[in-house]
């Protein structure tokens, strides 16, 4: 029963005739872009945080592409799905291309992005299909939102670099200029900037004291552009934002805004701790920004948290804790300590086939995924009695 669960889940299947569950994972063809259905007002995505490098996509050679991954993204953007279950007992929309950049670049054009390989171009149209199914169901429950495209990058200096389109210079320009008609109409936070509660300037919404960058800052996080750092220097590296910033964002009509965020690597990527520590403080800088320019606390009761077969670990009834997770293939599990009654517990993948099975009654217990095993997504089915819980474990050799 359970496998057959699990296979109806994650086949492939026509995108926009599915109804989705918030918290369930789906995915393209080939399996090689994943959807986390959410029912926040925010879209998240991770273009070059893949590591799958299937033998039927080459590696692109075509105009010059730059092919470096972006470092724990993968693992930083699902943390963040966490972090939004915390604090808004909700999922966001999470689009992640599980492709190595070597094989696709999901936030370049169709061309430059796949090199025209067939296969490339179903994950490059999955993903992006993706991101607009979510586009569609926020500005049906919300009529407003938020997107993130998430990267990380190797600058010399550690801070966050948000990108709304504009390039350094433009950023040096005085408050006055940018907020001119010419320099809104092309913001990826235009609709924002006519729209927001306080009727705040282009300029302060860029980098005034309620600015996402400043807010950032003040929960530790440097940001640019930000009332500290309000543009970068002439000699200083900066991402201004990509092709996702600017296809799905109000720019290019509607009312979702949009920013690129460039993570640095050192206290945001570098390990687990860090990732939990940065995705957590994003998500209450986004609900901060969000109440000071988007919603009020009620609008948020629209959202629903996950009712599919993936409980978030805090409202479970048997399961305490997964950690490591992500894994290398190691993690321990803990139980909650007022059951002493037998527990099982099944690992599936994808596919729905059983990768490892195991009967105890002790609180806790360290497991080994067999050698075999390879990267990507399972799934803890545990079994106390009549209760079930189900867990999402990643595995990524990348671990610290």
């Amino acid at each position: 029963m359970l496998i057959k669960l699990f296979t109806f889940l994650f086949i492939s299947f026509n995108l926009f005739a599915q109804p989705f569950t918030p918290g369930n994972s789906y995915f393209g063809k080939n399996n090689f872009t994943e959807y986390i259905a959410g029912s926040l007002p925010i879209i998240i995505s991770a273009p070059h945080g893949g590591d799958l490098n299937p033998l039927i996509i080459p590696d692109r050679t075509c105009n010059n592409p730059t092919t470096v991954r972006d470092s724990y993204t993968q693992e930083l953007i699902r943390e963040i799905d966490s972090a939004c279950m915390e604090i808004f007992k909700c999922h966001p929309h999470i689009i992640i291309c599980l492709l190595d950049r070597k094989k696709i670049d999901a936030n370049r054009d169709l061309n430059d992005g796949t090199c025209g390989n067939p296969y490339a171009i179903e994950a490059w149209n999955d993903y992006h299909n993706f991101i607009n199914i979510a586009k569609n169901k926020i500005s049906t429950d919300y009529q407003k939102g938020f997107y993130i495209d998430l990267h990380g990058h190797g600058h010399a200096i550690q801070r966050l670099e948000l990108g709304y389109l504009f390039s350094k210079t433009e950023l040096q320009y005085s408050d006055s200029v940018l907020n001119l008609p010419n320099y809104v109409n092309r913001s990826s936070i235009k609709n924002l900037v006519s729209t927001n509660k306080n009727n705040f300037t282009h300029s302060q919404l860029l980098r005034g004291d309620f600015s996402l960058g400043s807010i950032l800052v003040k929960n530790n996080y440097p940001s640019v552009p930000s009332k500290t750092i309000p543009f970068p220097l002439a000699s200083e590296d900066y991402f201004s934002g990509g092709y996702n910033t600017s296809v799905h964002s109000s720019f290019s009509g509607g009312a979702i805004d949009a920013v690129q965020i460039e993570c640095n690597y050192a206290g945001v990527r570098d390990n687990a701790t860090s990732r939990k520590n940065f995705a957590r403080a994003l998500v209450l800088s986004m609900k901060e920004y969000f109440l000071k320019h988007y919603f009020i606390e009620s609008d948020f009761n629209k959202c629903t948290g996950s009712n599919g077969i993936f409980e978030n670990e805090s409202h479970g009834t048997v399961l305490e804790q997964v950690y490591p997770n992500p894994t290398n293939g190691k993690f321990t599990v803990i139980f909650k300590q007022n059951s002493h009654e037998k527990t099982n517990l099944i690992i599936y993948n994808l596919l729905g086939q059983e990768v490892l099975k195991r009967n105890f009654t002790s609180t806790q217990v360290t497991l080994n995924l067999p050698q075999s095993s390879p990267q990507g997504i399972y799934f803890l089915v545990i079994r106390q009695g009549e209760k079930i819980e189900t867990k999402k474990l990643i595995v990524s050799f990348n671990q610290h």
